[in-house]
């Protein structure tokens, strides 16, 4: 039997354009554009200036472009950096598309992408083949590694997402198959702890959050370029007892749904949009929220309490006073508030809103409820990965409900898919002026 990481490391070196389903092509470019959207908009946040500022000190050869800041020479820098930056801005306000409840891996493989895509000059195909492969190969390390788990054992595997980066610059440098397998066994090395232990624990939420964004996407460069250059690393990292999975922490390693199907099922069809900047979690319970306030007319004032009940939560979630425009993104009260008042998403983040004694007085009215009869927290399968919720709105005197088994944007949800034209306006909604 073949082992599961000179497999991948060949379907990443050999794989070509016209291999790969022509929805599949559609898909990546959706990613790429949202993920540019995202990039922008993160690149102003406070979180964005910081890592700009540092980046900028470091310097680097201007070879890769940094996003948000324009094309003049000042805001290029090395293709290691750019990865970085971008990478960061790109997870900023948490407005990236998810692949299940695994990760955020937009964020990571289209930046690598486009920073050694400017070093080689190179084609549109080989960069939407470059996103598509790493994107579908980290795809199968998350869902070998992040079996479903519900209750206080969930735990995502973000670790993976390396991947993403590391194939999609080995095959934009054109390495060959044995040079793809000690680039993704490189990068093996340079993944992240599982940081969602640590994460999930947390009421406060620094700019870090679960994972490093930036880490991640230049460290995968990183392992390509040594590659490149005749670097080794480990040819088996994915195989075996001792194997990434194990490296991890997680009890066991699915390599049926790693490579099951490679080429022919490509599990970035599965990938879910984000219209809302803030923790996918809270989607289902908004999607409800502006259902109420288009049939009922809701007048933010008069409402005297929010009940949300999601199937799992995190203390964080119920979090009444987020301190910093980053801990709003995972306050479901804040989120709610913002949506219930009807402020613009663009401004739903802001350290102004967050002050807002508007929506600190409603954040005080929302509380979040665990309830396991909603259902499971995830499926790994193809059809659901849909984080249910319910909503109860009192106002004047009247309690109105509403329900959602997912949200809109989830792959679940088909009859309300984030379409072409969705993605379009929610590009120039956080791009604008």
């Amino acid at each position: 039997m073949r082992k599961a990481t000179s497999v991948l490391a060949e379907f990443a070196a050999e794989t070509r354009y016209d291999d790969i389903p022509e929805e599949v092509i559609h898909e990546t470019k959706r990613l790429f554009l949202d993920t540019i959207g995202c990039i922008i908009a993160g690149s102003v946040t406070e979180k964005g200036r910081l890592v700009r500022d540092v980046m900028a000190k470091l310097g680097g050869r201007p070879e890769s472009t940094v996003i948000g800041e324009g094309s003049r020479r000042r805001n290029r820098t090395s293709c290691t950096n750019a990865a970085f930056v971008n990478a960061e801005f790109g997870n900023a306000l948490d407005l990236d598309e998810t692949f299940l409840f695994l990760a955020h891996l937009g964020s990571i493989v289209v930046p690598a992408s486009l920073a050694i895509s400017e070093v080689k000059r190179s084609g549109g195909k080989d960069v939407i083949a470059a996103i598509a492969l790493g994107y579908e190969i980290a795809c199968r390390v998350s869902l070998s590694t992040g079996i479903a788990k519900t209750g206080s054992d969930y735990r995502p595997s973000f670790a993976p997402s390396i991947f993403s980066a590391s194939v999609s610059a080995g095959r934009l440098l054109e390495l060959d198959k044995a040079q793809m397998q000690n680039d993704i066994g490189t990068a093996g090395f340079f993944a992240p702890l599982p940081g969602f232990v640590k994460y999930s624990k947390h009421l406060d939420v620094p700019m870090i959050k679960s994972d490093p964004y930036g880490w991640i996407a230049q460290g995968g460069v990183t392992a390509a370029l040594l590659a490149k250059n005749g670097y080794t690393g480990y040819l088996d990292i994915l195989d075996g007892e001792n194997g990434f999975w194990k490296m991890q922490g997680y009890s066991s390693c699915d390599y049926d749904l790693m490579l099951g199907g490679l080429g022919k099922k490509w599990w970035m069809r599965r990938l879910s949009y984000k219209p809302y900047p803030c923790c996918r979690v809270f989607h289902a319970a908004l999607d409800a929220l502006y259902q109420i306030k288009r049939e009922e007319n809701l007048d933010s004032n008069r409402i005297e309490s929010i009940t949300v009940r999601l199937p799992h939560s995190i203390s964080r979630f119920n979090n009444s006073n987020p301190r910093t425009p980053i801990e709003t993104e995972f306050s479901l009260p804040h989120a709610i508030s913002a949506a219930a008042i009807g402020l613009g998403l663009t401004d739903w983040n802001t350290s102004k809103t967050m002050n807002d004694e508007r929506v600190k007085r409603l954040r005080k009215k929302v509380r979040v409820i665990t309830d396991p009869s909603l259902g499971e927290v995830m499926r790994y399968d193809t059809n659901y990965a849909g984080w249910p919720s319910s909503i109860e709105v009192r106002s004047g005197g009247v309690t109105h409900k509403e329900a959602r088994t997912s949200a809109k944007g989830e792959q679940a949800n088909n009859e309300r898919t984030m379409d072409d034209s969705d993605l379009r306006e929610k590009f120039g909604v956080f791009t604008g002026p």
